[in-house]
């Protein structure tokens, strides 16, 4: 059951970031249109960080993937997106989170 949480939650990032995408190709007039409310991109940034987290422990990621994913946690500049903001959003503290990770990945 977990395992098909899992892979849902990963499903579910990929459309939303497939959706994202496609915003951002879209003409400035459509994507002026498109309204993002706070809950959606809470949620964004939460799944976001549920998957970077999946990705890094789980042992079929590819290097390069879980070499990105690592810069990305270790990254400290902040973004709309980063690590940081991620976790906070998630109701993580960014510092105890991101320690616990570099120990995950060594």
């Amino acid at each position: 059951m977990r395992r098909a949480l899992a892979r849902f939650n990963e499903l579910q990032l990929c459309l939303d970031l497939l959706f994202f995408e496609e915003l951002l190709d879209a003409s400035s007039e459509e994507a002026s249109r498109i309204q993002w409310t706070d809950e959606e991109i809470s949620l964004l940034r939460q799944r976001m960080l549920q998957y970077a987290l999946h990705a890094l422990a789980s042992t079929k990621t590819c290097n390069s993937t879980r070499d990105e994913w690592i810069e990305w946690v270790e990254d400290d500049h902040l973004t709309p997106f980063c690590f940081t903001v991620c976790a906070q959003e998630s109701g993580c503290d960014p510092e105890a989170l991101r320690v616990r990770v570099q120990r995950l990945v060594r």
